[in-house]
């Protein structure tokens, strides 16, 4: 009836998780990046959405929170810029 033991398979080489470079390489990447954040007169890219799936904080402030923040400017194209103040780099 359990005749699964025929099957042999072939052991697969899996390659080690490069997800959080990859992240790191998003955040340095102007150019993908859809919101800047300016702290102690540095510039820190970012994506919207993955800050509001990882941080309820972001999330209210980039989309539901009705905060400047989270109003679309009228050209779509614009990476918005927002001053964090009291936070140290």
């Amino acid at each position: 009836l359990n005749d699964f033991y025929k099957f042999r398979l072939k052991p697969v080489s899996i390659p080690p998780s490069a997800l959080v470079n990859d992240l790191r390489r998003l955040m340095l990447r102007e150019e993908l990046s859809d919101v800047t954040f300016v702290v102690e007169g540095q510039e820190v890219f970012a994506n919207r959405a993955l800050l509001a799936v990882r941080s309820e904080y972001f999330d209210a402030m980039l989309f539901r929170g009705g905060m400047s923040e989270s109003m679309i400017t009228d050209d779509n194209e614009e990476r918005k810029t927002i001053q964090l103040q009291d936070i140290s780099h």
